[in-house]
């Protein structure tokens, strides 16, 4: 099985559904290699070749899906036989920047961090899971019953 990692986004709240599999036994002969014969079954089922990972637009609730390829591919031991394929494909999601929560297949949903003073609240990248990771950045100005101001540091959120 191959494995693809991905640096730079966070995938802290990253929740999975089942395990499709689509089985294409019979379709590569003996002596066929093996990137030839994901190539034959899983590229013409999904699209794209095992081992690849593909990130979906955040949707109207701030979810991101995670959507990773998987193939095994069990070469035949003799003429007589055939190259066994096996195609997955796995679902995760997390929370688009300035989102924070815990989606899940069942429920995909994400927050919108809150705003202040008509500043939206963000997060660091994506993945945040608390509101505690909400931020007003650094450089926004305020006014309130204290005073007005700049923050001069991210102003983060408590609970």
């Amino acid at each position: 099985m191959k494995t693809i990692i991905i640096s730079g986004l966070s995938v802290i709240a990253a929740f999975t559904q089942a395990h499709a599999e689509y089985n294409c036994c019979g379709k590569c002969p003996y002596g066929t290699s093996a990137s030839v014969c994901t190539e034959n079954c899983c590229h013409a089922k999904y699209g794209v070749i095992g081992g690849q990972t593909r990130y979906s637009d955040p949707d109207n609730n701030g979810v991101i899906t995670i959507t990773k390829y998987t193939d095994t591919v069990t070469c035949a031991t003799s003429a007589s036989g055939s190259n066994f394929v096996r195609c997955g494909v796995q679902n995760s999601y997390i929370c688009a920047q300035g989102y924070y929560g815990s989606p899940t297949l069942l429920n995909k949903t994400c927050t919108k961090c809150p705003s202040s003073g008509g500043v939206a609240g963000t997060t660091t990248g994506t993945g945040a899971t608390k509101i505690t990771e909400c931020y007003i950045p650094a450089g926004t100005a305020f006014s309130d019953t204290t005073g007005a101001g700049t923050y001069s540091e991210n102003c983060y959120y408590s609970e």
